[in-house]
């Protein structure tokens, strides 16, 4: 995958994201029949002026949460691209890169096999 292909994926991800999130808002918010507008609640205003102005680690798990489950519809693009190969390399970068995959796989697999025998002690 090339770059703009892989700004292309991204962008239809992050498009996704942002009519998710405005469903949500429409749905929240209270309709003026008269002007044919719509309005925040003052209690939703406080509220989300809150979040953006915390930071992501000081926000709640539940709030943490929905940031990483947007962040999971986007991972198998990312990861698509760490792994495909770049099409202007040599075979000999090629083979490194390949070898630099296979030593996180078992740096991975050596951490995950550690954590269980390190709790019951």
């Amino acid at each position: 995958m090339n770059k703009q292909e892989l700004i292309e994926q991204l962008a239809d991800k992050e498009h996704a994201s942002w009519a998710r999130w405005m469903e949500y808002l429409f749905d929240k918010c209270e309709s003026d029949s008269i002007s044919g507008g719509m309005f925040i609640s003052a209690e939703l205003r406080v509220r989300w002026q809150r979040q953006i102005e915390t930071p992501y680690a000081e926000l709640s798990e539940q709030e943490k949460q929905y940031d990483r489950d947007e962040v999971e519809k986007i991972l198998p693009i990312i990861e698509e691209h760490a792994h495909s190969e770049p099409r202007n390399a040599t075979p000999l970068e090629i083979i490194d890169l390949r070898l630099h995959r296979i030593e996180n796989t078992l740096r991975d697999l050596r951490e995950t096999l550690k954590s269980p025998l390190q709790g019951e002690k």
